[in-house]
């Protein structure tokens, strides 16, 4: 055990491993608690859950949760979902890039067990606390702009929070060093930059959206320059395709691990060398399930939070879920993301198409680094860069297009030109459709 170790590990509770998995009745008796908390204790769930016929003892098992009605994401930001008097130690905002801004409000007991948490996920991809760490954000997560914002909304706790966390916990004793971005690194830039950052710091460990780092691989690529190798590379935030893993692990030789996450649920997944891009559910934390089944919008519920719970919230995120025995040895439920609910096209014949699949067929187009889909369903705009490919092979990547995702030519457009769209949060847009009012 290191130094930093033997100072965090006693202030967090981390033990330095996830520990074994905990029995099904542990699980559901969580579960029966947090529900009975919540009906007890929140009046938005009280009168959600009356309203339904149900009582403050109607869940008792897992499969329970069928009883439930939905938690929209409208409802998560109402000021009588908390469910005690206890003090909120830091509120986390959302990206709201699915709807209206949440504000996610942690107490002490949670904020400490959502860093053992993250502690466990770093822990699981090699790297170890004082191990060099380099992450790629976008400039509004940079120190500086988080101050300015906390400053103008006059939250000091969130000031002392946000350079606690930034300042002293992750590049003290993380020893990691962060590399912010700007919008533009999606339209036209140079790779050149990025990589020098990563030669100079030497990571053990790169954490970074997949649609940055994917693109920063394609650019490279295409300007033939060398990469850094790594050990590990952590993706978080949106989208990895099988495609775009199998190709940072070609290029900075090293394993790929996909992390399901968001600010109002936690660490719910991470995948492992052997599983792909599908995520472990963790389960000892979260009950995961998909509306419908089959591939639909993904539902969970945070055991932990009964500060402010959040029981089977709709995530607004498409996936899938498969059980049974993982190449690593594990059995449990997987969890394959395909895009947000909102985002997708259509083939003639009507099968929905996400994000997924839109980067599954950009890792296949080697002269590409950015693909975004616009316009609208019978009229499809495909936006491309690099921008100044000759009109003969935009043609040969639309015909591969409209041949991949059963679309009729003269229904889809491409150019090399006009902008690119990102999200309030940083995040590429694979697409900038227009819906019916």
């Amino acid at each position: 055990m290191n130094l930093r170790e033997r100072i965090i590990f006693p202030l967090s509770g981390f033990s330095g491993s996830p520990g074994p998995s905990r029995p099904p009745a542990e699980r559901a008796a969580s579960f029966a608690g947090l529900y009975r908390h919540a009906f007890e204790h929140s009046p938005v769930y009280r009168e959600k859950y009356s309203a339904a016929g149900l009582t403050a003892d109607s869940v008792r098992e897992l499969p329970d949760s069928a009883k439930l009605p939905f938690l929209e994401k409208e409802e998560l930001a109402l000021p009588g979902i908390k469910a005690d008097d206890k003090a909120t130690l830091v509120s986390l905002a959302s990206g709201a890039t699915s709807g209206p801004g949440v504000n996610t409000q942690l107490d002490r007991e949670y904020l400490l067990k959502r860093y053992r948490m993250l502690l466990a996920i770093l822990y699981s991809t090699g790297w170890r606390l004082g191990d060099p760490a380099f992450a790629f954000h976008p400039e509004e997560y940079g120190a500086a702009a988080l101050f300015r914002k906390a400053l103008k909304e006059g939250d000091l706790k969130k000031l002392a929070f946000n350079f606690f966390q930034e300042s002293v916990l992750y590049r003290l004793f993380h020893n990691r060093r962060n590399f912010h971005y700007s919008p533009e690194a999606f339209d036209a830039f140079s790779a050149g930059p990025y990589l020098e950052k990563l030669r100079a710091f030497a990571p053990r460990l790169i954490i970074s959206r997949p649609d940055i780092l994917c693109a920063l691989m394609r650019q490279a690529a295409i300007q033939g320059l060398e990469f850094p190798a790594a050990e590990s590379i952590l993706c978080v935030g949106n989208i990895l395709s099988a495609s775009g893993k199998a190709a940072l692990e070609s290029s900075f030789k090293a394993k790929v691990y996909n992390l399901y996450a968001s600010t109002e649920l936690g660490y719910v997944g991470l995948s492992c060398p052997h599983s792909g891009v599908w995520a472990h559910v963790d389960e000892d934390n979260y009950l995961v399930e998909i509306e419908g089944g089959g591939r639909g919008e993904v539902v969970v519920t945070d055991f932990s939070n009964f500060h402010m719970p959040v029981i089977r919230y709709r995530t607004g995120d498409i996936g899938e879920l498969d059980s049974g025995r993982c190449g690593c040895g594990r059995e449990s439920l997987r969890l394959k993301l395909h895009g947000r609910k909102k985002d997708f096209f259509e083939s003639d014949a009507g099968e929905r198409y996400y994000a997924y699949d839109a980067d599954e067929f950009l890792g296949l187009e080697k002269e590409l680094y950015s693909l975004q889909i616009g316009g609208r369903r019978g009229s499809l705009r495909l936006t491309v860069r690099p921008g100044e490919l000759p009109a003969g092979r935009l043609e040969d990547i639309k015909a591969r297009f409209c041949g991949r995702f059963g679309l009729s030519p003269e229904k889809v457009a491409i150019s090399g030109g006009g902008p690119l769209s990102g999200t309030a949060s940083g995040k590429f847009a694979y697409f900038n459709l227009e819906r019916p009012a």
